[in-house]
């Protein structure tokens, strides 16, 4: 399990999470990881906030407010994606909630 993998999120049918704690805490037993919700019309996303990501075949919204972590025995199975490729995309919607901008 490296960072920026994406794994079906046991709490919801079709959530996702991603794991977004860096790889030097492999050691540990839980995972700090964003939720990936699917796009809805009902949600009122913030571009920056929640930049929006098509895994097989399905459009997800980054949900960094949502941030959780999850013990490690809960991700199961292989990773669905990675999203190492769109680093600066999340990392900018991580910063903008925590800093504003």
């Amino acid at each position: 399990m490296t960072r920026f993998d994406v794994f079906l999120d046991p709490r919801a049918v079709d959530n996702l999470l991603m794991i977004m704690q860096a790889d030097l805490f492999q050691h540990l037993q839980t995972r700090f990881c964003l939720p990936l919700l699917p796009d809805h019309a009902k949600l009122r996303p913030l571009a920056k906030l929640n930049p929006a990501f098509v895994i097989r075949d399905r459009r997800y919204l980054l949900h960094p407010q949502h941030a959780l972590g999850v013990p490690l025995n809960a991700l199961r199975g292989k990773p669905l994606a990675n999203l190492s490729a769109d680093h600066d995309r999340i990392v900018a919607a991580f910063d903008f909630l925590h800093q504003g901008f």
